[in-house]
């Protein structure tokens, strides 16, 4: 049998709708629902217990109370703004053994059970759950971020999620969040923190090279993998990804090198290949580089001291203090470019040199090479996720608005060539 957990602040024009589509269904024995605001409406049926709250407790620490006050192993958590077909429950009750967490696939164009390696849109609307897969959510961050939190800690645990197809929704997601959209930004850096305790990392630092023989050399990279090794600072990995099969992989010094081709070429700038890079990486920061690049022996030596001081300047937002680690950008030394203050000018042939500071973190001011941020959050954006030309600068000014700013070192620690 399954407990129904909602959170609710009655704001819902189908809450009614949704309560009374559950009561007969044989699977469920009880309807928890965790009242945040005055009540619109009553409700007599047995099922239902109403845990009234005094305040708003915000969504995460409702689906807590829910959880711990369910009489059953198994839970049913849903928005309070939802319909959908309930053929979803006894589908879902059907294969809970086999995945921790079972949710709706609103992708209408699949038509088989997902197993999703990044957290899907909508998870949290309705999702089953054992209370053996619950991870009690941290107060501080008590609105967004939920569900992400227990698909993460089921993947870091190796457990895996469904998302099952063909299950017809009224297609609302998350109305009533909606309206504490000014919370994100201060719940994203508690969120942030949080998860990344939860990653077991293997190494500081990875270090991504996508790369295709015909737009560089081999002794290109091996300059490249030579600078890498003789870095001061020793906790990292290199993973080098090749654009399709290598007629000259030998030729590579993959000595401490994690190697992996594609089975055909690609080509769309290497953006998959850093995406695949960040989905098997094992650090916990990430660096994005091309094989024209390289970095001073002291580079990682300096970026790891970067991570570990205190913040000194930190910003201030609805009354909360940022101090978030989670971006490092360094300068480096930009070959053949110059510049009018508003775009690049590339010149190969030329001997030209800039400074890059990467700032601001935006195209033509930053190089893929100069972000620096923690893999956890890697994941929380899914991964490389803009496939486009410029994607660097556009994702990084992103990256960085959203973190309310980033960590600069002063030193130059590398070249683009």
């Amino acid at each position: 049998m399954i407990s129904v957990v909602i959170p609710t602040m009655w704001a819902s024009p189908v809450f009614k709708e949704l309560l009374k589509s559950l009561y007969d269904h044989n699977l469920v024995e009880e309807i928890i629902i965790i009242s945040n605001d005055k009540p619109k409406f009553k409700t007599n049926n047995k099922k239902v217990k109403l845990i009234q709250q005094q305040v708003n407790i915000g969504v995460n620490p409702a689906w807590n109370l829910g959880v711990s006050l369910s009489k059953n192993e198994d839970i049913l958590i849903l928005n309070d703004d939802i319909l959908f077909d309930l053929s979803f429950i006894q589908k879902a009750f059907d294969v809970k053994n086999e995945y921790a967490i079972v949710s709706i696939n609103f992708d209408e164009t699949q038509k088989n059970i997902v197993e999703p390696s990044k957290r899907p849109h909508g998870l949290g609307c309705a999702f089953l759950i054992n209370k053996s897969n619950y991870v009690t959510i941290p107060e501080d961050f008590t609105i967004f971020f939920g569900d992400d939190w227990l698909f993460y800690n089921c993947l870091m645990s190796g457990k895996k999620v469904a998302l099952l197809p063909n299950i017809k929704t009224n297609g609302i997601l998350s109305s009533t969040s909606g309206r504490f959209q000014n919370n994100i930004v201060i719940e994203l850096s508690k969120y942030s923190k949080h998860l990344d305790s939860i990653y077991n990392h293997k190494h500081k630092f990875t270090i991504l090279v996508p790369y295709h023989h015909s737009v560089v050399s081999v002794d290109e990279v091996n300059i490249l993998l030579t600078s890498l090794k003789n870095q001061t600072f020793k906790d990292f990995e290199i993973i080098l990804i090749h654009d399709g099969p290598h007629p000259e992989k030998d030729k590579l010094d993959l000595s401490g090198v994690r190697y992996f081709e594609t089975k055909e070429r690609l080509n769309d700038w290497g953006h998959t290949l850093r995406d695949i890079g960040i989905s098997i990486s094992e650090g916990q920061y990430i660096i994005h580089l091309n094989c024209d690049n390289i970095l001073y022996e002291n580079a990682l030596e300096r970026l790891h001291e970067l991570s570990e001081r205190e913040v000194e300047f930190g910003h201030t937002y609805g009354g909360h203090r940022f101090d978030s680690k989670d971006i490092l950008i360094f300068p480096i030394i930009l070959h053949g470019q110059t510049t009018d203050g508003l775009h690049l000018f590339r010149d190969k042939n030329s001997d030209k040199k800039l400074i890059l500071t990467g700032y601001p973190p935006q195209t033509d001011f930053i190089d893929c090479m100069q972000l620096v941020m923690k893999r956890s959050k890697w994941n929380y954006y899914g991964g490389w996720y803009d496939k486009s030309f410029a994607s660097d600068g556009a994702m990084y000014s992103r990256f960085v608005r959203e973190n309310l700013g980033a960590i600069y070192e002063s030193e130059i620690l590398g070249e683009h060539r």
